[in-house]
Protein backbone atom coordinates (compact mmCIF):
# COMPACT_ATOMS: atom_id res chain seq x y z
CA UNK A 1 0.00 0.00 0.00
CA UNK A 2 2.64 2.64 1.21
CA UNK A 3 4.30 1.93 -2.19
CA UNK A 4 0.87 2.20 -4.15
CA UNK A 5 0.90 5.14 -2.53
CA UNK A 6 3.76 6.68 -3.48
CA UNK A 7 3.89 6.03 -6.62
CA UNK A 8 0.52 7.67 -7.00
CA UNK A 9 2.02 10.98 -5.54
CA UNK A 10 4.54 10.69 -7.99
CA UNK A 11 2.22 10.69 -10.62
CA UNK A 12 0.30 13.17 -9.18
CA UNK A 13 3.40 15.49 -8.86
CA UNK A 14 4.24 14.90 -12.08
CA UNK A 15 0.70 16.30 -13.44
CA UNK A 16 1.61 19.06 -11.52
CA UNK A 17 -0.05 18.88 -8.65
CA UNK A 18 1.46 20.27 -5.28
CA UNK A 19 -0.41 19.69 -2.34
CA UNK A 20 -0.48 22.04 0.59
CA UNK A 21 2.91 23.00 1.33
CA UNK A 22 1.58 24.46 4.77
CA UNK A 23 0.48 21.58 6.45
CA UNK A 24 3.11 20.53 9.02
CA UNK A 25 3.58 24.16 10.03
CA UNK A 26 0.57 25.02 12.30
CA UNK A 27 -1.36 21.78 15.23
CA UNK A 28 -3.36 21.22 12.29
CA UNK A 29 -2.25 17.60 12.69
CA UNK A 30 -3.08 17.80 16.19
CA UNK A 31 -6.38 19.21 15.88
CA UNK A 32 -7.75 16.91 13.45
CA UNK A 33 -5.99 13.95 14.01
CA UNK A 34 -4.82 13.74 17.56
CA UNK A 35 -1.57 13.58 16.37
CA UNK A 36 1.45 15.94 17.36
CA UNK A 37 3.96 16.59 14.26
CA UNK A 38 7.10 18.45 14.62
CA UNK A 39 7.97 19.05 10.44
CA UNK A 40 11.17 19.96 11.26
CA UNK A 41 12.61 16.55 10.44
CA UNK A 42 10.78 16.22 7.50
CA UNK A 43 11.68 19.83 5.93
CA UNK A 44 15.24 19.43 7.03
CA UNK A 45 15.85 18.30 3.49
CA UNK A 46 15.69 21.22 1.85
CA UNK A 47 18.11 22.52 4.46
CA UNK A 48 20.59 19.58 4.97
CA UNK A 49 20.29 16.04 5.05
CA UNK A 50 17.35 15.33 7.41
CA UNK A 51 14.88 12.86 7.92
CA UNK A 52 14.76 12.42 3.81
CA UNK A 53 18.79 12.19 3.19
CA UNK A 54 18.86 9.20 5.85
CA UNK A 55 16.65 6.70 4.25
CA UNK A 56 17.97 3.70 2.62
CA UNK A 57 16.93 3.13 -0.55
CA UNK A 58 17.65 0.42 -3.02
CA UNK A 59 18.61 0.94 -6.72
CA UNK A 60 17.37 -2.47 -7.80
CA UNK A 61 13.96 -4.47 -6.61
CA UNK A 62 16.38 -7.14 -4.95
CA UNK A 63 17.39 -8.45 -1.51
CA UNK A 64 19.20 -5.80 0.00
CA UNK A 65 21.94 -8.43 0.57
CA UNK A 66 22.53 -8.95 -3.05
CA UNK A 67 23.05 -4.82 -3.91
CA UNK A 68 26.63 -5.08 -3.89
CA UNK A 69 26.77 -7.73 -5.79
CA UNK A 70 24.83 -6.35 -8.98
CA UNK A 71 26.48 -2.69 -8.70
CA UNK A 72 29.90 -4.87 -8.65
CA UNK A 73 28.80 -7.18 -11.43
CA UNK A 74 27.61 -4.41 -13.47
CA UNK A 75 30.96 -2.53 -12.97
CA UNK A 76 32.86 -5.31 -14.65
CA UNK A 77 30.31 -5.98 -17.20
CA UNK A 78 30.40 -1.95 -18.08
CA UNK A 79 34.58 -2.19 -18.17
CA UNK A 80 36.12 -4.78 -19.59
CA UNK A 81 33.96 -8.29 -19.62
CA UNK A 82 30.94 -9.47 -21.77
CA UNK A 83 28.53 -11.84 -20.22
CA UNK A 84 30.02 -14.66 -22.30
CA UNK A 85 33.36 -14.43 -21.62
CA UNK A 86 32.13 -15.08 -17.64
CA UNK A 87 32.54 -18.76 -16.79
CA UNK A 88 31.76 -18.34 -12.94
CA UNK A 89 31.14 -15.91 -10.33
CA UNK A 90 31.10 -15.72 -6.63
CA UNK A 91 29.45 -13.88 -4.39
CA UNK A 92 30.85 -13.38 -0.45
CA UNK A 93 28.22 -12.57 2.00
CA UNK A 94 28.03 -12.94 5.82
CA UNK A 95 26.63 -16.31 6.76
CA UNK A 96 23.97 -14.87 8.55
CA UNK A 97 22.87 -14.31 4.47
CA UNK A 98 24.36 -16.86 2.31
CA UNK A 99 20.99 -18.88 2.61
CA UNK A 100 19.15 -16.20 2.19
CA UNK A 101 20.64 -15.29 -1.21
CA UNK A 102 21.85 -18.61 -2.20
CA UNK A 103 20.48 -20.84 -4.64
CA UNK A 104 17.00 -20.43 -5.29
CA UNK A 105 14.41 -22.04 -7.64
CA UNK A 106 13.74 -18.38 -9.48
CA UNK A 107 10.38 -20.00 -11.24
CA UNK A 108 9.06 -20.57 -7.96
CA UNK A 109 7.97 -16.92 -7.07
CA UNK A 110 8.18 -13.11 -6.62
CA UNK A 111 9.74 -13.44 -3.84
CA UNK A 112 12.48 -15.97 -4.91
CA UNK A 113 13.28 -14.18 -8.27
CA UNK A 114 14.15 -11.06 -5.59
CA UNK A 115 16.43 -12.89 -3.35
CA UNK A 116 18.08 -15.03 -5.25
CA UNK A 117 22.02 -13.66 -6.10
CA UNK A 118 22.35 -15.67 -9.05
CA UNK A 119 18.71 -14.57 -10.57
CA UNK A 120 20.18 -11.02 -9.80
CA UNK A 121 22.99 -11.39 -11.37
CA UNK A 122 21.82 -13.22 -14.80
CA UNK A 123 19.27 -9.77 -14.87
CA UNK A 124 22.23 -7.58 -15.07
CA UNK A 125 24.27 -9.48 -17.07
CA UNK A 126 21.34 -10.17 -19.85
CA UNK A 127 18.87 -8.06 -18.73
CA UNK A 128 19.94 -4.55 -17.14
CA UNK A 129 16.46 -2.70 -17.20
CA UNK A 130 14.66 -5.76 -15.61
CA UNK A 131 16.60 -5.05 -12.46
CA UNK A 132 14.33 -2.03 -11.68
CA UNK A 133 11.47 -4.17 -12.14
CA UNK A 134 9.09 -5.00 -8.90
CA UNK A 135 7.91 -8.07 -10.50
CA UNK A 136 10.94 -9.91 -12.60
CA UNK A 137 10.01 -12.19 -14.88
CA UNK A 138 10.16 -15.89 -14.48
CA UNK A 139 12.95 -16.17 -17.13
CA UNK A 140 14.84 -19.91 -18.00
Amino acid sequence: MAARAGCSAALAAACGYAGDLTLVDDDWMNRTHGIRCDGGPLVAAAHDEGAIGALSLKPYCAAKQTIAAIDAFRNLLNREYRPRDIVALRVYVPPAYAEMIGPRDAAASRLARITSAAYQLALAAYRPAELENVAPPQLR
